[in-house]
């Protein structure tokens, strides 16, 4: 089983970086104090591996910068450049010149080498063997952009196992790509495995109550996707009489006390 954190990264206001905030999680006084919110997960969990989700333009130049300050690596300044330049001369329109997914291996090595810091990544030898792994996808302005950003979740799905623990942010990145992100995955537990797939934790950021509490609570907001699960129990119960979702969930005494 692997602790597996899936997140998106954007193209952050004019400087390209995300500003840094405290984030904090409501089962613990513990403060993160970083720009990416991700790195508060992956440190709050001891997350195994990160699948990060962008597109040809976001910010990949500023998540390698970090982590490998972080993971106290040598940034390398000719990589930095040059992500940073395949993203300034991409073209949204004709979808080229911009970052490929070929270009951010470095940035997959990075990150596990980040990870490894909290112990749950044997890096013994050279080579890294965390399966970090970043992705390009679509803006997602078309029908056919929806569809290659729908097949990239599938080859994520195929680095899923069913008893692996996956976490979903859908802080950052356009909203739309969070709202696919979500639904994408609930339809891949569906077909890929036996039964429906349980996120161990689906996060937002608030950013926006930062003036008001001093700090961004990190929410989770799986009662969202439970409500999917009664919805489906229902469903299968009125039209064919199947009710065995329905009854493990009224098993689970937190999710049976909101039918009361």
């Amino acid at each position: 089983m692997a602790k597996v954190l899936i997140s998106a990264i954007g193209v952050g206001p004019g400087n390209r970086e995300y500003r840094k905030a405290v984030y904090k999680f409501s089962d613990s006084a513990k403060e993160y104090k970083t720009s990416f919110v991700a790195a508060a997960l992956c440190e709050h969990f001891q997350v195994d591996k990160v699948y990060l989700v962008g597109t040809a333009k976001s910010m990949w130049e500023e998540v390698y910068r970090y982590f490998a300050e972080e993971a106290k690596l040598p940034v390398d300044e000719n990589y930095w450049q040059g992500l940073a330049e395949k993203a300034e001369f991409f073209d949204v329109y004709s979808n080229k010149n911009g970052i490929e997914e070929t270009d951010l291996v470095k940035l997959n090595e990075t990150i596990d080498n980040y990870l490894k810091k909290f112990g749950n990544i044997d890096l013994s030898t050279e080579a890294v063997s965390g399966g970090s792994q970043c992705f390009i996808i679509d803006y997602g302005l078309k029908e056919a952009e929806l569809w290659n950003n729908f097949g990239t979740f599938m080859r994520i799905s195929d680095m899923l196992n069913e008893d692996d623990e996956v976490y979903l942010d859908i802080t950052h990145a356009f909203r739309s790509i969070a709202l696919f992100n979500y639904i994408t995955l609930d339809l891949i537990g569906i077909l890929k495995f036996k039964k429906a797939f349980k996120l161990a934790g689906l996060f937002y950021g608030m950013l926006d109550v930062i003036g008001e509490l001093g700090y961004a609570p990190v929410v989770d907001l799986s009662p969202y996707y439970n409500l999917t699960l009664w919805a489906r129990g229902a469903y299968n119960f009125i039209n064919f009489g199947n009710g065995y979702l329905l009854s493990s969930l009224f098993q689970e005494e937190e999710l049976s006390k909101l039918t009361n």
